[in-house]
Parts: structure tokens; sequence; C-alpha cells
């Protein structure tokens, strides 16, 4: 269990006896479970930005390599 998983943990039993469900316990349970939920989307969300970033970064370089170079073309512009 990570450590996060285990930050996330709730005690799923009530006071009354080991495993016995109460509309508390259920709750809890629920949250845990959204929680997990969350985290697992959050942790998505950030792998799919990355990605994102790489890709983007990846376009601007072969875009830099495709565009034909104009500079002899303007001779008023770049003093060639």
């Amino acid at each position: 269990m990570s450590e996060t998983e285990k930050q996330l943990e709730l005690d799923f039993t009530s006071k009354l006896g080991e495993g016995i469900t109460t509309s508390d316990s259920i709750i809890r349970r629920e949250m845990y479970e959204m929680q997990k939920h969350v985290h697992g989307l959050q942790m998505r969300i950030k792998e799919l930005a990355d990605e994102n970033y790489d890709l983007r970064k990846k376009l601007n370089l072969l875009e830099l390599r495709t565009l034909p170079n104009l500079s002899d073309k303007m001779p008023g512009v770049t003093g060639k």
C-alpha cells in the first residue's frame, strides 16, 4: 500500500463492534473510494499534460526544420 493510500485509508468499523456496517462507515467508505478515484484522475491529468507539452515541443522543432529559409529571398529585410 502506498503512502498516499495509507493517508486516505479510513476506519470502516463502527465503535459497536468489528465489521458492523453503519451509515457512518458506509459514508466513510464511499469517501475513501471517491478520494482514490479523484487521485487517479489527477494523476491521469498530469500524464496527459506532460504528454501534451512533449508533443508541442516536438511539433515546434519539426516546424522549424520544415519551414523554408527565406532569408536570401528578402535581401531588403535580411541584408543578404
